[in-house]
């Protein structure tokens, strides 16, 4: 290879450097463009007179970072497309409205999303869940959903994100059912809350497989709290009905079970003998039936029982007897 084909290579990969840092440069511009308000001035630095590196909530278009500021406007539709490289966005705490962006899904590299505390509308576009490396999703508390039965479906789509480890939807305006597929999501997943939306329907057997779990928080969503499923499972105080699955059984580090206040009916599961960690138990205020289960002499920590307000009938179990410290 001759001196001159080194120097033409050398050219070529200036040039192109050049090219992708005018392009980053534009896309940054045109993002904040969309920006109608910015009382805190953050993005006043952002402007050619300045290398856009240094710019403030950008590192070298990997990163960006404009959360906790009063940023409002809708959010740019072309950011993913313009970024493909980005891996981390965080612009949460804000003001900005409109639908989320679906061609965020062409910044296939994303690790991480947060948008929480915003205004968005409408409905999550389910191509966010061909982002396969994606293992942070937070757009709660804002307005996405329109409290129909197929606002949900979107999960369908975050089966394919094997990487997955916190997804939050919580305080939103999304309706229907917990659909069971929620049991295909990845085993990666840690944390999920869905709390105060307008979800409602029976629990789906399918949670049962998510075994690295440790909050599913869904309150005053009609169905309430799964608070830290693998060590508490707390769903009271809901619109909840239909009988509750034999599964929990298998939730064998499970200290903390609360379905208090709702309409679950059929026995209580015998297969709650099966969780040895169980040290609370409230199933009060429900329609359940039949006999207390035998199988809870299994549990010798446990600290708390109220099964008040249903229609058990029976007699009382002697073996509760031997329970110390138990209060009933």
């Amino acid at each position: 290879m001759n001196i001159l084909h080194i120097f033409f290579i050398f050219l070529l990969n200036y040039a192109s450097a050049k090219l992708g840092n005018e392009t980053d440069l534009l896309s940054l511009l045109a993002f904040k463009e969309e920006i109608t308000e910015d009382p805190s001035k953050v993005l006043s630095p952002w402007n050619s007179s300045v290398n856009f590196c240094n710019w403030h909530g950008v590192t070298w278009i990997s990163i960006l970072a404009v959360a906790d500021n009063k940023l409002t406007g809708r959010f740019p539709r072309t950011l993913g497309t313009n970024f493909p490289n980005l891996q981390i966005l965080a612009a949460g705490v804000n003001r900005f409205t409109g639908p989320i962006p679906p061609a965020l899904s062409n910044a296939a590299g994303l690790v991480q999303i947060d948008f929480p505390d915003n205004y968005f509308v409408g409905k999550m576009p389910s191509d966010l869940g061909s982002i396969k490396n994606l293992q942070r999703l937070n757009v709660g508390r804002s307005r996405l959903g329109n409290g129909e039965a197929s606002d949900l479906m979107f999960l369908n789509s975050w089966t394919n994100c094997s990487k997955l480890q916190l997804l939050r939807i919580d305080n939103n305006r999304f309706g229907g059912v917990l659909p069971n597929f929620i049991g295909n999501f990845s085993t990666a997943l840690k944390t999920l809350l869905a709390r105060h939306n307008q979800i409602h329907g029976s629990i789906p057997s399918g949670i049962v497989n998510l075994v690295n779990l440790n909050s599913l928080f869904m309150e005053e969503t009609l169905i309430r709290g799964l608070a830290s499923l693998s060590k508490s499972l707390n769903l009271a105080r809901n619109s909840l009905n239909g009988t509750l699955p034999q599964e929990v059984g298998n939730l064998i580090n499970l200290k903390e079970f609360d379905v208090s206040g709702n309409r679950l009916n059929g026995n209580i599961p015998s297969t709650l003998g099966n969780c040895l960690s169980l040290k609370h138990i409230f199933t009060d205020n429900n329609l359940f039936h039949g006999s207390i289960p035998s199988s809870l002499t299994s549990l010798k920590g446990l600290m708390d029982l109220d099964l008040s307000r249903n229609n058990l009938s029976g007699q009382i179990p002697e073996f509760l007897q031997g329970f110390v410290f138990c209060n009933t």
